[in-house]
């Protein structure tokens, strides 16, 4: 079970796969990311300050496709259509 204090945690998305995670009131972010690290673990690659340089380079786009058999659903397959 998360903490309380994690769970009033506000994340904003920065673009590609990076997010920033905000606490709220009164918590401190380092301490609550020592408390949880175990559970953060299991959702981020990694969990560190934030940093001015910390920008995405890339962005992550949802699009819709229909009629397409689910075996040609490979990186590849979206790759290629998105070129």
């Amino acid at each position: 079970m998360l903490s309380e204090d994690i769970a009033l945690c506000e994340i904003r998305p920065l673009g590609g796969k990076l997010v920033l995670m905000t606490a709220s009131g009164e918590s401190n972010m380092a301490t609550i990311v020592s408390d949880n690290q175990d559970k953060l673990s299991k959702w981020f690659d990694s969990v560190r300050p934030w940093n001015k340089e910390d920008i995405g380079g890339s962005r992550i786009a949802w699009i819709r496709c229909s009629g397409v058999p689910l075996h040609i659903w490979t990186v590849d397959f979206f790759e290629q259509l998105v070129k």
